[in-house]
């Protein structure tokens, strides 16, 4: 059985409600804001952005249907995003 791909996902980062996990803001397909807390240690930081890996469940054209990590405010563990919010993973040499 092969492994679902795993991609980069950007958004918006914020402190979490602890000193050990983030917030990660972002927009789904249908333009709404998704938030999911993270690990510190799951987030590569990008100045006021950050990237959390995520794994790609479904895609239908430019529509991606991602598994998240960590808790999601007001929905479950999936968000459907647009193929240009993702970055493949570096591949180890």
């Amino acid at each position: 059985m092969s492994q679902l791909p795993r991609y980069y996902l950007r958004g918006k980062l914020f402190p979490g409600m602890f000193p050990s996990e983030r917030a990660l803001m972002f927009e789904d397909s249908q333009g709404r804001t998704v938030s999911v807390l993270v690990g510190e240690r799951a987030v590569t930081p990008l100045g006021d952005d950050g990237l959390i890996e995520v794994t790609l469940v479904d895609e239908r054209g430019d529509f991606k249907l991602v598994s998240l990590p960590g808790e999601v405010f007001g929905s479950g563990r999936m968000a459907t995003v647009r193929a240009e919010q993702l970055q493949p993973l570096p591949q180890p040499a």
